[in-house]
C-alpha cells in the first residue's frame, strides 16, 4: 500500500522545479529590463509644446477641456497653399 509520506516527496519536487525556475525567471527579467524601464522614465518626452507668443495674424481658436480648463491659442499658417505638415498651432492655457 502506498502512503502519504511515499507521494509527498514526488509531489514536492514536482512542484518546486516550476517554483524556482519562476523565481528566477522573474529575477533575470527584472535585472535585465529595470535600466531600460527606469531610462524610458527618466527621459524628457519627444513631444514638448513650444512656448511662444502668438502670431497675430493667426486665426483664435479654444475649446473647453473635459476639466473645465479653456485651452486656448492660435492658428498660424504658411505664406504657401496649405498643407498640414506646414501649419502650427500655438495653445495658451
Amino acid at each position: 500500500m502506498i502512503g502519504l509520506e511515499s507521494l509527498l516527496m514526488p509531489l514536492a519536487l514536482t512542484l518546486a522545479v516550476p517554483i524556482a525556475l519562476g523565481i528566477v525567471g522573474i529575477a533575470y527579467l527584472a535585472v535585465k529590463y529595470t535600466p531600460k524601464i527606469v531610462r524610458i522614465f527618466e527621459d524628457r518626452p519627444v513631444f514638448m509644446p513650444l512656448k511662444v507668443t502668438p502670431n497675430s495674424d493667426g486665426e483664435l481658436i479654444g475649446f473647453p477641456a473635459d476639466d473645465g480648463v479653456r485651452l486656448s491659442g492660435n492658428t498660424s499658417a504658411p505664406d504657401r497653399p496649405p498643407a498640414w505638415e506646414s501649419w502650427s498651432i500655438a495653445m495658451n492655457s
